[in-house]
């Protein structure tokens, strides 16, 4: 996998001096666009170095991350060390792009529900004409009952019968051992 990443793997972009705290970095950055920096994400902590740009493999990470992949899925994924993965995902000015990254997926995923929504009845309704057409092969009338079955009732539960007429809530647990394949 780390092929299909590596036009995003390039040496990650200049990083401020050492010395300078992140707190120092962030309260500058907002002085200068004099705008308040946004809280960490709650359980975040301000990375050590704050990234003075974004490159493209950190809109990966973001990415990744917004559609649910743990840190060190990522790394796996670019070759990256899961440190670099968490370091980068805890910069200030990418988390409220993590933030908006995770919305526009759930709002993606909310789409598709209503879509679904919109046509089940429909979907339903070309079930019941399989189901009720006399020309349709049987077996497909069958699976159209069984999903329409399905669907309302849920699928039955299979109880398994070892040939023997138990009633599991009369045993005690020992005798119910008693029943279980030794290995």
């Amino acid at each position: 996998m780390k092929d299909e990443f590596a036009e995003f793997l390039a040496p990650p972009g200049p990083i401020q001096k050492m010395n300078q705290t992140a707190e120092a970095a962030q309260l500058s950055t907002a002085v200068m666009r004099e705008v308040p920096p946004p809280p960490p994400l709650h359980g975040q902590t301000i990375p050590p170095v704050i990234n003075k740009r974004e490159t493209p493999a950190h809109r990966v990470m973001l990415e990744l991350s917004a559609q649910g992949f743990m840190n060190k899925e990522i790394a796996q994924m670019l070759g990256r060390t899961s440190v670099n993965v968490n370091n980068v995902l805890r910069q200030p000015a990418l988390q409220h792009t993590l933030v908006e990254e995770c919305r526009r997926q759930a709002e993606a995923d909310q789409r598709v529900v209503e879509i679904i929504k919109l046509n089940v009845a429909a979907a339903t309704q070309v079930l019941v004409d399989i189901a009720r057409d006399d020309k349709a092969k049987n077996s497909d009338r069958i699976a159209a009952v069984n999903a329409l079955l399905d669907r309302r009732y849920g699928k039955p539960n299979q109880p398994i019968n070892r040939n023997s007429e138990v009633d599991l809530a009369t045993l005690t647990i020992g005798e119910i051992a008693k029943q279980l394949p030794q290995n």
